[in-house]
């Protein structure tokens, strides 16, 4: 019976093909033999058992058939008397049977063991034999190796391409590679999943930056590349510029003027930005940061950050308008037309005067003008129409910077000059008694005073040597010259005085002439009606200025005299007779004083005859005759 089994085991075993399914065999019409497919899966270098029916059977024979061929070979059998291991066995690795049981255990289990394993077992072979097929295929899976993660460009440009390639010596597939992605921040996130080796990345952006791995995993096991640093260069980007303190305006970004401003220029880029500063197209600084301290009003202007990428050749550029906001200043205050005094300025009345008030401010200043602190205009520009005295003053220009809401103000002092009214007046007078002449000038009012000049025979002034003339120019309404006799050598002298006026186009002047009277001093005496008083005249008339005459004589002082001419009452009966009373007559054209006397005497009465005789009752006439004399009396006659 078991020669029987035996052959038409080995029988099938030499000519049965390998089933992949349940194939019904029929042996013989008696016997029906049983087949049942497994498929089992080991893993290279470990252990796998296969088994061979749930109890032991009577009689079994494992064979093998290597994939892609139809050979037969035997492993393992036991007929009855024990296992026996073919040499085959040692090609499948460390094959041995488990104890009290059909199964096979193989460990160090190679790839070679990959394939058919057919376990024949008999079972009940003195009674009534059962056949059994058992069709194990045993799949050997190999372990996914530590993969390589080769890359085309580590370092590539932002929009380009590049492949990833998940390299692997070994493994059994189905593989499926995970792809991941680790920030330098740590955050690890699932890049791709396939089940291709190799992905490729379109349109590189900064966002790929980064660790990458590849993790290949099969039924057995999964492994992970060591990670590869993808460096993706960009930029720059265009330049984010921040300014602190911040303030922005429809102009652009402002700031105060003697702030301190800083400019912060950032632009994403690998590698990182180099950064050049430009202020009105003209470089001023490199670095990314510019701070301005204690910025003015000139910094005011527009300000461009350019940013470069000097491994790409690659460069971008932001520009901002930076508005320093100032002021006001102290105002300027431009008077038109101009003149300036020590006291101000100063206008002629009737013109028209433009006072013009800058104050530097951004933003502009608006203006306010004050005279004496009462506002009489908005704007930068006063202007006074035919201006009159009444606006002489102080003009304060009040320049407001309505943004900041500071203001600063400028006063100056106007001054309306006006001419006096009329003309000059011209006099001579006699001066240190009529020893000398002076010669006044006047012409009152006016602002500022008029200056006088006089002309004529004028004695010359040291520096002046040759000179005719001489000029007087004084602040004051009034002037005068001193002309001592010595100066004085004509007897008919013109001198004018010519007054001028900042506020006159032309001067206007007036005369005054010397000269000596033309007759002699006249002397004369005569009595009062009520014979009270007996009174000396002295006269000297004409000439300019007139002269000064005073008498002298028995029981008189000169008293300085009078101009002109000059009286000496005597009471009557008084007078001295036979001494003479003397006019004395100056004038300061002359050196010499002039003269005239008188000599006063009683009245002495002659007669005719001593004695008269007449008779009575007859007329008699009385003469008597008066001597000469002075001053005379008059003669009477008596008649009886």
């Amino acid at each position: 019976m078991v020669a029987q089994l035996l052959g038409l085991a080995f029988l099938f075993l030499a000519c049965s093909p390998v089933p992949s399914k349940a194939v019904e065999v029929q042996v013989n019409p008696n016997w029906e033999v049983v087949y049942q497919n497994t498929d089992v899966y080991g893993v290279l270098g470990k252990a796998v058992i296969l088994e061979c029916g749930t109890t032991l059977p009577d009689i079994y024979i494992w064979s093998f058939t290597k994939p892609g061929t139809d050979a037969i070979k035997a492993v393992v059998y036991n007929l009855g008397k024990g296992q026996r291991l073919q040499q085959q066995a040692q090609t499948l690795g460390q094959l041995s049977v488990i104890s009290n049981s059909a199964a096979v255990s193989i460990e160090q289990l190679p790839v070679a063991a990959q394939g058919l394993f057919t376990c024949q077992a008999f079972y009940d072979i003195e009674q009534e034999p059962r056949v059994f097929y058992y069709f194990v295929y045993l799949t050997v899976r190999v372990p996914v190796s530590k993969p390589h993660l080769l890359m085309s460009d580590v370092s590539p440009v932002e929009g380009s391409s590049v492949w990833m390639r998940c390299h692997l010596e070994n493994g059994t597939g189905p593989i499926q590679y995970a792809w991941q992605h680790e920030t330098s921040g740590g955050n690890i996130s699932a890049f791709a999943l396939g089940n291709a080796s190799v992905i490729n990345v379109t349109d590189i952006n900064r966002n790929h930056t980064g660790w990458y791995r590849c993790v290949a995993s099969n039924a057995v096991n999964s492994e992970s590349s060591d990670r590869l640093w993808l460096n993706t260069f960009f930029g720059p980007d265009v330049p984010r510029i921040d300014v602190s303190p911040y303030s922005i305006t429809e102009r652009g970004y402002s700031a105060l003027e003697r702030d301190t401003v800083s400019l912060q220029c950032q632009a994403q880029s690998n590698p990182a930005s180099q950064y050049v500063w430009f202020y009105n197209e003209s470089q001023i600084y490199t670095g990314p940061q510019l701070t301005i301290t204690k910025i003015l009003r000139m910094h005011t202007g527009d300000y461009a950050c350019l940013a470069q990428n000097t491994y790409l050749n690659t460069r971008s550029k932001k520009s901002i308008s930076l508005t320093v906001y100032f002021g006001p200043d102290v105002p300027r205050i431009d008077v038109s037309p101009y003149s300036i005094t020590e006291r101000g300025y100063s206008a002629l009345e009737g013109d028209t005067v433009s006072l013009l008030c800058e104050a530097q401010s951004n933003p502009a200043s608006q203006y306010v003008w004050f005279h004496n602190n009462s506002q009489i205009h908005t704007g930068p520009q006063l202007t006074i129409t035919k201006i009159l005295r009444m606006h002489t003053g102080d003009y304060a220009c009040l320049a407001q910077n309505t943004y900041l809401n500071t203001r600063s103000k400028k006063s100056i002092s106007l001054t309306v000059y006006y001419p006096p009214d009329g003309n000059p007046t011209c006099s001579v007078e006699p001066a240190l008694n009529h020893t000398a002449l002076r010669l006044l000038c006047s012409w009152p009012g006016g602002l500022p005073s008029p200056s006088l000049h006089w002309t004529g025979p004028l004695p010359s002034e040291a520096g002046q040597d040759g000179a005719d003339t001489r000029l007087q120019t004084n602040p004051l309404a009034n002037t005068a010259i001193l002309l001592s006799s010595e100066d004085l050598t004509s007897n008919s002298s013109l001198y004018t005085c010519r007054g001028s006026h900042l506020a006159l186009k032309q001067s206007t002047e007036c005369s005054a002439r010397t000269y000596i009277p033309p007759a002699e001093p006249l002397c004369f005496a005569y009595v009062t009606n009520n014979k009270e008083y007996l009174m000396l005249s002295c006269t000297w008339d004409g000439g300019a200025p007139k002269a000064l005459v005073w008498w002298e004589g028995p029981g008189v002082q000169g008293k300085g005299g009078e101009e002109n001419s000059n009286i000496l009452i005597l009471r009557y009966g008084t007078a001295r007779g036979g001494k003479p009373y003397t006019c004395y007559a100056k004038h300061p054209l002359l050196v010499q004083t002039k003269t005239c006397r008188l000599t006063l005497e009683a009245p002495v009465l002659l007669t005719q005859r001593r004695v008269v005789s007449v008779y009575q009752g007859s007329d008699v006439q009385l003469n008597c005759t008066l001597r000469a004399n002075y001053p005379s009396c008059q003669r009477n006659t008596l008649v009886q």
